[in-house]
């Protein structure tokens, strides 16, 4: 349940003139400039995201990623390649990041392959002049990443990516998307533990917002009270012109004055 509670609700957070979000979705789906796949050395893509991603993707996707082997060779781990987007929902390109075996790289030696992964997807991002990019949690399927450890590292590899840039460049949103509610609390919970200084101070700036609003606006005690005033000033001068209306003439006069006095 809280799983899914935190796929319903999106995390989304500005650094330093980048949006990252954290999000439930289908990643074949996203209108993202590029999307990202969990791609082998050999660009085949049989299972998991990249089986997803060519059936969706369609032909074009097997065929290009066919001919940057053929000219380029396997792709290394670490490395990326990209072919056009085909059938995907995305704008311009299908990214594909090879990521670690966790059981044949080891521990450490896979944690290093996997930022250079990070690293190098926003770059090729970046190069590629892709203003937004999404990206699955490369690795941590059949490759067997432990999904926490895959999630810290991807929190603190986007972190480190956008500390090193002088600027923000092309690339001016990433989007952590997957279909598994666990996976995305996991990465959720890593990235807002990550940016939790940026988060914190996003709150309290709302917080003092709202505090200068709540000084310029009267409390509404104040506003019904000055409203009570004012009817209460209306009636008062209904009061004293009802003051000043003359009396009407007594009876008698008005007998006296139809007297007949003629001779």
């Amino acid at each position: 349940m809280q799983e899914k509670m935190a796929a319903a609700f999106p995390l989304q957070l500005q650094y330093k003139g980048m949006e990252i979000v954290c999000k439930y979705g289908d990643i074949t789906a996203e209108e993202t400039d590029a999307i990202v796949n969990a791609a082998n050395n050999y660009l085949a893509h049989g299972g998991g995201v990249a089986g997803a991603i060519s059936r969706k993707g369609g032909y074009i996707i097997d065929q290009e990623s066919d001919e940057w082997v053929d000219k380029y060779g396997e792709v290394p781990t670490g490395e990326t390649a990209y072919t056009s987007k085909g059938n995907l929902g995305c704008k311009k390109y299908c990214i594909h990041a090879v990521g670690p075996i966790y059981g044949y790289s080891g521990g450490e030696n896979a944690e290093k392959q996997l930022e250079l992964t990070i690293v190098n997807t926003y770059k090729r991002a970046e190069e590629l002049k892709c203003e937004s990019v999404s990206v699955p949690a490369i690795s941590s399927g059949i490759f067997g990443y432990p999904l926490k450890e895959c999630a810290q590292t991807f929190a603190k590899m986007t972190r480190e990516y956008i500390d090193n840039l002088s600027e923000v460049g092309n690339l001016k949103k990433i989007v952590m998307c997957n279909i598994e509610f666990k996976t995305v609390k996991m990465f959720r919970d890593a990235f807002e533990k990550e940016f939790k200084d940026i988060i914190d101070e996003a709150k309290q700036s709302t917080e003092e917002a709202k505090e200068e609003v709540n000084k310029e606006t009267p409390p509404e005690d104040t506003a019904v009270e000055a409203q009570d005033t004012k009817e209460e000033g209306d009636y008062a001068v209904q009061d004293i012109e009802d003051t000043c209306v003359p009396e009407a003439a007594p009876e008698d006069n008005k007998d006296t004055q139809n007297l007949d006095v003629s001779p």
